[in-house]
């Protein structure tokens, strides 16, 4: 039995496309199993992992599903998982009481209880115990060992999707159905333009309602890979293309439009741009989020973006103090460690934070790596004095607010638990804690700390000051509403289009053409094939086709043998093959390498494009033109068929070095280019 939808949808029942079994919906009128349901099953299996975070969905359809059960004399299996919160409730509870205890009414935002203990709890309490119950445990569970360490795969979800829910949670429903308390850092609850705006003026009105000020709204929007907004947001190239083009123009006018397109729809600070200088090509987590490798054209394409956001009034964020760009471990996963000294970090890292002070950029971001030339004690610099206050304040002379990474994130969570977390930070000097695993627990954590004379008022003061004075700065107290069926006309404006156009076609770099085989001739028949997704193909065939190619496409959704012999079979009876490869680090996937293996052997001229990071020209083997696009936004690969026609100027250099494939040389220099 299944819901999909937001509660209170109707959702049909179904038949499952794979299996042939029944799907019964619990959603709309029928929320309990209904005898007819269950009238040839023996039993009902439950199986659901984040218990805790949600009210209707998960807790009452447990119990309803057990009280259909015991009626219809049916055994329940109940697969236990931990909860990610571990112990304890979060939000708002009616009565002090239930801080440990989930009743059938009065239940609490979130708590602590896994599932088994939640069924167990319902059987005895309030079933008297006339549910056949088993509860199967995980294996390899430790209840001793906190969930959110050990199994991170379990994390909740937002609990309130929407702001139709959010009354049943007294004082801070509004917020959690606006992401805003919890702060996953995902966008699964912006639908639309339209809606986003809504919730923006809703959460400002309830601030505002409530007696409080009004809220400084941010999120992530670097644009490339990373962005919150949907469709029609201007499809911008990322950072890395950016700097492939090494254009402060371009760089301003994409900060302008992110900056534009947020305030039209009431969000304020826009946390970007990266200002790492991606020196390590196994960075897993920066990439083509980076402006590229030169610290000094980092430094001079943050600063214009800067520029171009703060000029709209959206607040940026330089992100990651104090340099994320030298690294191969994921700080969302670990806690990487920076081994310069102090005299690499001031020539490399520290040049692009330096000149966004100089722009008067409004926040800095911290990062989760460990400096020891600037702290030898381990902690990473979001949680270090030495880095925030002693660097960034005292050295840099930066008077902004500071604003940490996401506290989710395991590489700040090695060192204290959730509650000391916040704290730590504040005490180094942070103003603003993003996105804390569990919003309560971080809370109480600074209380106590305030209550205890650990923090000081007077330190609390100085945080909201910042934060108040970036409010004034950027007008929210002057107006906090927006025109929300207004804000769609202001978003994706064919003059932004345009720009964004001329950004993707600057940005295009050949890396090689040792066959000479660009521009293929006029009328040519071209297979666009390999990866990420059909739409993609479409957009480059389709814009091959406009160029006069006689074009076809080929998506390949599992790469393997027979995939991979379709492909080569298709490209036998081509002139010329376009073939789409993506990695988000350094080596480019086994299987993208066969497939363009196959296709090369076919005698086919291949042309590999790498549509993420610029590296797959090392791993793709012996194509007759490479190509780095450094993205898959439309913009990008219309651009792509423009170059590949001969009708567009070839202007891109790489922005970073490319490594053999090896690692052990250099197989093509900054700013290379033909």
């Amino acid at each position: 039995m299944r819901g999909a939808e937001p509660a209170g949808d109707g959702v049909e029942d179904y038949s499952d496309e794979k299996t042939g079994l029944p799907v019964r919906s619990l959603y709309g009128e029928t929320q309990k199993p209904t005898p007819e349901m269950l009238v040839d099953l023996d039993t009902l299996v439950f199986d659901i992992q984040d218990i805790g975070t949600r009210y209707y969905t998960y807790i009452w359809t447990l119990f309803y599903s057990m009280e259909a059960a015991a009626e219809n004399d049916k055994r329940f299996l109940v697969l236990d998982r931990p909860n990610p919160l571990g112990t304890g409730a979060e939000g708002f509870v009616l009565e002090p009481e239930l801080s440990s205890f989930v009743g059938l009414k009065e239940i609490p935002q979130r708590h602590g209880l896994a599932v088994g203990e939640l069924a167990q709890l319902f059987n005895a309490e309030s079933l008297d115990g006339a549910v056949d119950l088993e509860v199967i445990a995980m294996s390899g569970y430790d209840p001793e060992t906190p969930p959110l360490d050990a199994l991170p795969w379990v994390l909740p979800s937002p609990n309130i999707p929407t702001s139709g829910t959010a009354i049943v949670y007294a004082g801070t429903g509004l917020l959690e159905a606006l992401n805003v308390s919890e702060g996953r850092g995902r966008s699964e609850n912006l639908e639309d333009i339209t809606q986003i705006a809504t919730l923006s003026n809703d959460a400002q009105a309830a601030a505002l309602d409530s007696g409080g000020v009004p809220l400084l709204i941010s999120t992530d929007e670097e644009r490339g890979v990373v962005y919150r907004l949907p469709a029609p947001a201007t499809p911008l190239p990322g950072a890395m293309a950016l700097g492939a083009t090494g254009s402060r123009t371009h760089a301003r006018s994409a900060g302008k439009i992110v900056g534009a397109e947020l305030r039209a729809v009431g969000i304020h600070q826009g946390f970007a741009p990266v200002v790492d200088v991606n020196i390590e090509a196994q960075n897993p987590v920066i990439g083509v989020r980076s402006f590229g490798a030169d610290p000094h054209a980092v430094a001079r394409l943050g600063a214009a973006q800067i520029t171009g956001m703060q000029g709209v009034n959206c607040s940026a964020a330089a992100t990651h103090l104090s340099g994320h760009g030298d690294t191969a471990v994921d700080s969302r996963v670990g806690l990487p460690v920076i081994d310069h000294t102090r005299e690499q970090i001031d020539e490399l890292d520290l040049p692009p934070f330096v000149t966004a002070i100089e722009q008067d950029v409004d926040g800095i971001m911290t990062a989760h790596i460990v400096v020891p030339a600037l702290d030898d004690s381990g902690r990473p610099a979001t949680l270090s004095a030495p880095i925030l206050t002693g660097l960034l304040r005292e050295e840099l002379g930066y008077e902004g607010v500071i604003v940490t990474d996401s506290l989710a994130m395991d590489g700040v969570r090695t060192m204290f638990s959730d509650d000391r977390v916040p704290v730590e930070a504040i005490l180094a000097g942070a103003d603003q804690m993003l996105m804390p695993p569990d919003l309560a627990v971080a809370i109480a954590g600074v209380r106590d700390a305030v209550a205890g004379d650990e923090i000081t008022e007077e330190r609390i003061d100085a945080s909201v000051r910042r934060i108040l004075a970036q409010n004034v700065k950027r007008g929210l107290f002057e107006q906090t509403q927006v025109d929300a069926e207004a804000a769609e006309a202001e978003i994706g404006t064919q003059r932004s289009r345009r720009a964004a156009q001329r950004m993707a076609e600057d940005a295009i770099t050949l890396l090689t053409d040792d066959g000479g085989l660009l521009p293929p001739a006029s009328g040519a028949s071209v297979l666009v094939t390999g990866v990420p997704a059909q739409a993609k193909l479409d957009v480059a065939a389709s814009a091959l086709a406009e160029q006069g190619f006689e074009t076809s496409s080929l998506l390949l959704d599992l790469l393997d043998a027979s995939t991979i012999a379709q492909a080569a079979e298709a490209a036998s009876g081509v002139d010329a093959v376009v073939v789409h490869a993506s990695s988000s680090g350094f080596i480019t996937p086994p299987e993208q390498v066969e497939l363009v293996a196959a296709l090369i052997d076919t005698g086919t001229p291949v042309v590999g494009v790498s549509l993420r990071n610029p590296y797959g020209v090392v791993h793709l083997g012996d194509v007759a033109a490479s190509i780095a696009a450094y993205g898959d936004s439309d913009a990008g690969l219309t651009a792509l068929a423009g170059v590949l026609s001969g009708a567009l100027r070839i202007r891109g250099r790489l922005p970073v070095p490319i490594p053999t494939a090896d690692g052990t040389g250099e197989a093509f220099p900054l700013g290379h280019g033909l």
